[in-house]
């Protein structure tokens, strides 16, 4: 049985994932992307998710199936988009053009300070942060202890970060369609490349751009 998404009524939920990749190799991104999804409230949070889920449905999709924006046809990702219109949440990110970073950086590096950065940018006060677990169970381990304690500086802002299975979470769904959204949109040779965040244009949305 999957455990319900909400936890406490009170807390701030933050949802994060990523698009692109943090590597410098050849064939590696020339952005990347981190994208948090922040509801103030459970209830916010869950209606956003029965919208989700409900969309699904109407596209005879089953339940178990991932939002994806690099799978998920963008007609759909766009309607979604549109019926999320009344949902209340805000997007807080972080964009990295990699063409000017230093090469010696480590990737593991530069995820984890960007996810940090980009969850300070979120102001997080009593705040259950869930963020797609895929890069193994070690990573995790060491990771939950680090953003505990690089976020938490001077007060209690974050009180539970888990990786989770985003397959079994429809908000880090929702926050990998925003990250990819963003990329998308650094395509400015690419015919509709900004129509996804235009989609979202009455959502209060937040980019920080490091070039």
């Amino acid at each position: 049985m999957k455990r319900s998404i909400i936890l406490d009524m009170n807390s701030q939920l933050i949802f994060t994932d990523d698009s692109g990749d943090p590597g410098f190799k050849k064939g590696s991104s020339q952005y990347f992307v981190i994208a948090c999804v922040v509801f103030d409230n459970n209830v916010e949070a869950e209606l956003a998710a029965a919208i989700m889920k409900a969309h699904k449905t109407r596209l005879g999709w089953s339940q178990k199936a991932e939002y994806k924006f690099n799978k998920t046809q963008k007609r759909h990702i766009l309607g979604l988009f549109q019926l999320l219109e009344n949902a209340r949440f805000k997007v807080i990110a972080t964009l990295i053009y990699k063409g000017k970073l230093d090469k010696v950086t480590k990737p593991i590096t530069l995820y984890n300070e960007t996810i940090r950065d980009t969850l300070l940018l979120c102001e997080p006060k009593n705040a259950k942060v869930r963020l797609d677990g895929h890069l193994g169970h070690s990573y995790m381990k060491s990771a939950v202890a680090y953003f505990r304690k690089s976020v938490n500086i001077d007060e209690r802002k974050i009180i539970d970060f888990r990786f989770v299975d985003s397959s079994d979470n429809i908000l880090v769904q929702l926050a990998d369609l925003v990250a990819g959204s963003i990329l998308c949109s650094t395509n400015k040779n690419k015919v509709g490349s900004d129509s996804f965040l235009s989609a979202l244009k009455n959502k209060e949305i937040k980019i920080n751009v490091i070039e």
